[in-house]
């Protein structure tokens, strides 16, 4: 018994033999078995990709409805986030202001209104935030063509 090898007697071939079949009995479950996991992975994924699909073409045609009352509807119309910036307004909103809807997107209520109407406007705007429903009348001078409006 000289080094790190120590020799075992020889197994029988007919031993070996099953030793090997079952390896590669075993090995074929496991294989059988990961290739049903992988396509039941596979379907779901190719599912939720469509789901998502679905959902996205639902959405965008959400927002092409709510886009076309928004510029079709008369009167002036903004929504805004709770740190009073435009997230969305039609045309006429903008135009009180002598703005262009892209100027207006973006800008919090106090870069754009007038000072004098803002001070009639944030106590009903700061009851809004918080969630009560607000109403009330203003004129609107518009800063290009001086036009009085309520």
């Amino acid at each position: 018994m000289a080094g790190w090898f120590v020799a075992l007697p020889r197994a029988h071939a007919s031993i070996v033999t099953v030793q090997i079949i079952v390896v590669m009995t075993m090995t074929a479950l496991m294989s059988y078995e990961a290739r049903q996991i992988l396509a039941r992975s596979r379907d779901r994924a190719v599912r939720l990709g469509q789901e998502l699909e679905q959902r996205a073409a639902q959405a965008a045609a959400r927002e092409r409805d709510t886009a076309q009352l928004l510029n079709n509807v008369p009167a002036a119309v903004a929504s805004f986030d709770a740190q009073s910036r435009v997230r969305n307004c039609n045309a006429r909103y903008a135009e009180l202001f002598g703005l262009t809807v892209e100027q207006v997107q973006g800008l919090a209520i106090q870069d754009y209104v007038p000072a004098a109407q803002l001070e009639i406007l944030m106590p009903h705007w700061l009851l809004a935030l918080g969630g009560r429903p607000q109403t009330y009348h203003r004129n609107n001078v518009h800063p290009l063509t001086q036009e009085d409006t309520w």
